[in-house]
């Protein structure tokens, strides 16, 4: 299905685009109405994310100068005994996902996929400065044994943990199973990666349920992404790349 709009939208999107997604994903099934178009259009870009012979999390797929991109956390795909992971989508559609880019510290990952018919890819705009606290992101995963969920949650801070380093703290739901997920905003820019559940310390560690912990999705360094995606070979490097003189 072919989407074209104004290019000045942060994401391509019109005002059919709703109707339009929803009858292309679930044919005749009420439309999600409490969401807007972006947020619609990020929540059908996202996929299950699956380690051989570990865990899985929640990963959004994107693309990126002409580059089909699964964005997720590192974590997720650290167990990997291989260079690559399986990618779901909701129709059950599923390709390898190859590392490509993968920064513990940050805990975000990029994998390569080939394009994926069943569902519609993001083009990523990524917003590089920190939301303002109050403001509402929304994402989309697949938390515990959940089919994919959408929620909404509101920047309850900006702070630094171990390492020094910056997570955005938003009070919302997350479970094992939504890392990965993406963070939106409500003009449909990329704000960050859900990462964490923080435990909390009284007089025995507590799990702060209602708190998540994401990295901004600027702290990824995508100079280091394209220079990665250029060593590669066949179908993954971009067309883009310096040629070897």
């Amino acid at each position: 299905m072919a989407v074209s709009c104004s290019s000045d939208q942060p994401v391509p999107v019109c005002k059919d685009d709703k109707k339009a997604l929803t009858e292309f994903f679930w044919g005749n099934a009420t439309p999600v109405e409490t969401l807007n178009p972006y947020e619609l259009r990020s929540r059908y870009a996202t996929v299950k994310v699956f380690t051989p012979n570990s865990g899985r999390g929640s990963g959004t797929y994107v693309t990126y100068k002409k580059r089909h991109l699964v964005i997720t956390a590192a974590h997720v795909v650290d167990a990997s005994t291989q260079s690559y992971v399986w990618v779901v989508t909701p129709e059950r559609e599923r390709q390898k996902g190859w590392i490509v880019y993968f920064d513990r510290e940050e805990d975000i990952c990029v994998l390569a996929v080939k394009k994926l018919e069943s569902i519609l890819a993001v083009p990523l705009k990524v917003n590089r400065s920190l939301p303002e606290i109050g403001e509402t992101l929304t994402y989309s995963g697949y938390p515990g044994h959940h089919d994919l969920l959408t929620l909404r949650g509101d920047v309850a801070g900006i702070e630094k943990i171990s390492n020094d380093r910056t997570k955005i703290t938003i009070h919302t739901y997350g479970w094992p199973g939504a890392s990965g997920s993406g963070f939106f905003d409500k003009q449909g820019y990329f704000v960050g990666v859900l990462v964490a559940l923080p435990v909390g310390r009284g007089y025995v560690p507590q799990l702060l349920e209602s708190i998540v912990f994401a990295t901004p999705i600027s702290m990824m360094d995508f100079e280091k992404l394209e220079n990665h995606l250029c060593a590669e070979q066949n179908w993954i490097k971009p067309e883009w790349c310096p040629t070897d003189k």
